[in-house]
């Protein structure tokens, strides 16, 4: 509550009022001629004590103001990562870790030091110099822009310059408000050298098809034009050789080749340059047979089946093949999965196609529509059952189901189910009988319990999409986000769930076969009941092993209704894992392995980038590590320190000042002495 100056006054003026009135009725009684001045005296105390328990019961408030000095504040922001060891000399570097504490005790008779360290995230402490996997200075420069500290004066950058991950630091550097200074650490001489800088592969490969590399070949000092000799290998063996030419005067090329693997499974490849000093970068690959053959049988010719084939030719997983059901005439058990859009459709010829994949319990996708005949739909399966059909069509926009767990996609992330154009669908009576939804409809802006994309699990998996349109969506995704990744994913997704028809075993993990090593990983665990409900009340672990059977455990943490495992920043390497879950009647297990793929980064850099340090702090306010005494010089010479009063206003209650009760309790106290050794109680 506040309270102004005005009512503050009136409140010690009633206040002394009404204690006058009191305390002159009390020593009314008690006037006597004997001492007079001490019935003064007394009076006064009286008065003053009881207006004060008046004044706080009022309990007015009042304004205290503080003023303090405080030091500008001046942030060093340290490159943590693995570079810097790679390129400064060991001595040398312990020596400017004693000189540059020594340069912030000088400093800090000016200055409130706050120093954060950095690598691929931004630390306050670090319990171990030098080993990030990854450098990313724009987030550290981010993080003192977007830091609550308003005394922000200067900001020192130690680094080597190599940054391989967030925003350019250079136009970072534009938008801060503060002066930048920089050191620059590391060998800032070039060395004739050529090296890999970066690497691009697929995760997924196949047998039956070229598997493509991509290289970023960086290189230094060379004194003529070159050519060298790249390689893949797997193991000794050598699968791709290329040449490659180098030009003087360039400091880097692209290079990209394919080639062949006929072995499966998860394999490690090396990719190789012969030269002056001899360079190779592993990565790892999960070859397969081949492509999952996908058939995409449609009635007419309609947008939606060209979206859907778009969608998953994109894919390195899936293979569509596009026909129309009247012209097929292979045999449907050639394809793992089967999309009918608008079949069963009334003609046998179609329609069989859709009972004998029902038959043989082989996934599919239906996909309902104008031409779709209703009856032998709900004849051939039984999770959804449309009635009482006239031949008319609703427009019905969709919204999502948020108790749909058996995938994550990114289409559901911060969905607006409003601005989606609606699909169309029959207007009938719609039974649900078994399975989920991932979309519900809605009409006219009202939820239904319609559903509008279902997913079946048991026994076998099928989906059901109730309308067309969804090339509307893609039209959509592209205007507010310039591509379908959205909803390439959902359909992508959706694709995938269904292929994984195996027969379920009741504990499931989801696990990719390959990780970088700079890539926390996060793995999710789904355990079935015995009415093969997703189910996350038992207790469950994960064990991984690596190479050298040294084990990590980790256990299950429960989310929504299946768990998570975190098992973070992992080295690189193949890893076996078997995890389970325990119940009073059995134990649930599943097991299978996974590579950690080595991508450091940091030894990419052969040596410091002092250009980007001069351009990010200017080349007035760059310094060298051996120089870094001078950075006091520099600091005093732009003379942006100053002294920042800061002023505090607070308002407080006056009940709460205990300084007040201790006077009233004091003075009554004095009174009460007084009269006592007079004889007066």
């Amino acid at each position: 509550m506040y309270t102004s100056g005005a009512y503050f006054i009136l409140s010690i003026i009633i206040a002394l009022t009404i204690s006058f009135a009191i305390t002159y009725l009390i020593y009314k009684r008690k006037r006597s001629e004997k001492n007079s001045n001490l019935q003064k005296w007394l009076f006064g105390i009286r008065w003053l004590a009881v207006a004060l328990v008046i004044l706080v019961l009022f309990n007015p408030s009042i304004e205290i103001t503080s003023t303090s000095e405080q030091k500008p504040l001046l942030y060093f922001l340290e490159d943590n990562s693995a570079s810097i060891e790679n390129l400064t000399d060991s001595s040398e570097l312990l020596y400017f870790q004693k000189e540059l504490s020594d340069v912030k005790k000088q400093l800090n008779t000016k200055y409130n030091i706050k120093t954060l360290y950095f690598d691929g995230d931004v630390y306050d402490t670090v319990n171990t110099k030098y080993k990030g996997a990854v450098t990313d200075i724009g987030r550290a420069l981010n993080a003192v822009l977007q830091s609550k500290d308003q005394t922000v004066n200067d900001v020192v950058l130690v680094s080597d310059g190599n940054y391989n991950q967030g925003e350019n630091p250079i136009f970072l550097s534009n938008v801060l408000p503060y002066r930048l200074y920089a050191i620059a650490l590391g060998d800032t001489v070039s060395k004739l050298s050529v090296y890999f800088q970066n690497l691009y592969n697929n995760h997924i490969g196949y047998t039956n098809e070229q598997i493509p590399v991509e290289a970023n070949i960086r290189y230094e000092k060379l004194p003529k034009d070159t050519v060298v000799n790249v390689q893949v290998l797997s193991g000794n063996k050598v699968l791709k050789a290329s040449q490659v030419k180098l030009l003087k005067g360039t400091r880097r090329t692209n290079f990209n080749t394919h080639f062949n693997s006929k072995a499966k499974g998860i394999q490690k490849f090396t990719i190789r340059i012969e030269s002056i000093n001899e360079s190779a970068r592993s990565f790892y690959i999960d070859v397969k047979e081949q492509k999952q053959k996908v058939l995409i049988l449609y009635h007419s010719v309609h947008p939606d089946i060209g979206l859907i084939k778009r969608a998953l030719s994109q894919s390195n997983r899936f293979e569509p093949v596009m026909i129309q059901a009247n012209e097929f005439k292979q045999q449907i058990s050639d394809y793992s999965l089967i999309i009918l859009h608008q079949i069963p459709s009334g003609q046998f010829a179609e329609d069989r196609w859709f009972a004998e994949a029902m038959t043989l319990q082989i996934p599919t996708w239906v996909i309902l529509g104008a031409q779709t005949d209703l009856s032998t739909f709900n004849q051939g399966q039984n999770a959804l059952q449309l009635t009482n059909f006239n031949g008319q069509y609703d427009e019905a926009g969709i919204y999502f189901n948020n108790s749909f767990t058996w995938f994550n996609t990114e289409f559901t992330d911060n969905f607006d189910a409003l601005s989606w154009p609606p699909l169309r669908v029959p207007f009938a009576t719609y039974e649900f009988k078994k399975g989920t939804s991932l979309f519900n409809q809605s009409l006219m802006g009202i939820n239904s319990d319609r559903p509008a994309w279902l997913f079946v699990d048991q026994p076998y998996r099928y989906a059901i999409l109730t309308g067309t349109g969804i090339w509307k969506w893609g039209i959509y995704d592209y205007r507010i986000s310039g591509n379908h990744n959205r909803l390439y994913d959902l359909i992508y997704k959706t694709v995938r769930f269904l292929s994984l028809n195996k027969p379920k075993k009741r504990l499931q993990l989801h696990v990719e076969p390959i990780y970088e090593s700079v890539e926390p990983i996060e793995i999710e665990a789904v355990w079935y009941n015995k009415n093969y409900q997703q189910d996350n009340s038992l207790s469950g672990n994960i064990t991984l092993k690596d190479s050298a059977n040294k084990e990590y455990i980790f256990a299950f943490v429960p989310f929504k209704n299946k768990y998570k495992i975190q098992a973070g920043l992992l080295p690189a390497g193949k890893y076996i894992y078997k995890a389970s879950v325990k119940s009073d009647e059995e134990v649930f297990s599943d097991e299978g392995q996974f590579v950690v793929s080595e991508k450091d980064l940091e030894k990419n850099n052969y040596n410091a980038n002092t250009d980007l340090l001069r351009k990010v702090a200017g080349k007035e306010q760059f310094i060298y590590y051996k120089d870094v005494k001078r950075l006091v010089s520099l600091l005093d010479k732009g003379d942006s320190q100053q002294i920042i009063i800061k002023t505090d206003t607070k308002l407080a209650d006056l009940i709460d000042e205990k300084l007040l009760l201790f006077i009233i309790i004091v003075l009554f106290a004095i009174e009460w002495a007084i009269r006592k050794y007079n004889g007066q109680l």
